[in-house]
């Protein structure tokens, strides 16, 4: 993804995180824990979409033949789905 993009991905989870921070929850003790949840539920949204920006590199690599056998596999249901 464009580095412009991350950064509007990063400000709009800072942004929501604020919300939730400041929202109207009277305990403080709820409020971080609400809080710290979805923070952490953001930043691992963000971690996976990072670490699947480069899909032929790194722990998570795909092998190009994959997508050769998903195709394969669609064109095949979608002509049968067609057929009938």
């Amino acid at each position: 993804m464009p580095q412009p993009l991350w950064f509007v991905l990063i400000g709009f989870t800072a942004m929501l995180a604020l919300f939730v921070a400041l929202s109207s929850i009277e305990h403080a003790g709820t409020a971080s824990a609400v809080s710290a949840c979805f923070m952490a539920g953001a930043t691992s949204i963000l971690i996976i979409a990072r670490m699947h920006d480069f899909p032929f590199e790194g722990s998570l690599a795909l092998r190009p033949t994959d997508f050769a056998n998903a195709a394969n596999k669609v064109s095949a249901l979608l002509s049968g789905v067609g057929a009938s």
